[in-house]
């Protein structure tokens, strides 16, 4: 995904992944980029791009650790982000703004809210938002929070082009703000032995075929 010229492009970038959100069922850092595919699988291929990764993190606690030479932050800040519209994440967005980015990827169009907070702080900064399957929200306040934070950024990204028609047509996104197709990070995968993965999955039919 980011070879070739693009990988030449990202050399030297100070990227910053802001992820506002949690599963509060996950109980420690590990576990939480165990299960969190997405996330490292996009900051390592940035990293093997040439790039200077560090993710923040919003979790239960303070933490820190390297896993494949990406930096992950973890910080405990206030605001649990759950029904909270105006997303209140101080500590966060000064843990961003002390890492001085070139970029900052912010991780759902909703979250342009806290997103948009760094505008001032990082006036060079690119701030690019990636859509995660997100719909416009319906209440009006929010909606109207959502349009001023999405206006703060540089660009915005979707699987395709065409799934940002829902967020253009309702007015939260504005029409200036450019939109990018950039395909998401898929889960890794690797190939097991055909018998191994027959009796894993109890299927046994020859031919046999996966539709996904």
């Amino acid at each position: 995904m980011l070879g070739g010229e693009g990988a030449a492009e990202l050399e030297y970038l100070n990227v910053c992944i802001a992820n506002y959100v949690f599963d509060p069922a996950i109980a420690s850092p590990e576990e939480l980029l165990d299960r969190y595919h997405a996330l490292t699988g996009w900051a390592s291929a940035m990293r093997d791009g040439g790039a200077r990764v560090t993710v923040v993190q919003h979790f239960r606690l303070d933490a820190s650790l390297d896993r494949s030479g990406v930096d992950y932050l973890f910080v405990r800040d206030s605001s649990p982000l759950r029904g909270k519209p105006l997303h209140v994440v101080p500590r966060m967005n000064r843990s961003i703004v002390a890492l001085r980015p070139d970029i900052v990827h912010v991780n759902g169009m909703r979250l342009a809210i806290p997103g948009a907070r760094l505008r001032r702080r990082l006036p060079d900064a690119a701030l690019i938002v990636q859509d995660h399957a997100g719909r416009p929200p319906n209440n009006a306040l929010y909606r109207t929070l959502n349009r001023r934070g999405l206006a703060c950024m540089n660009a915005v990204t979707f699987p395709d082009a065409e799934q940002a028609e829902p967020w253009l047509r309702a007015g939260v996104l504005p029409r200036r703000v450019p939109v990018h197709a950039v395909m998401p990070c898929s889960s890794e995968m690797a190939l097991r032995l055909r018998s191994e993965a027959r009796k894993q999955t109890g299927m046994a039919g020859r031919p046999l075929c996966l539709w996904v």
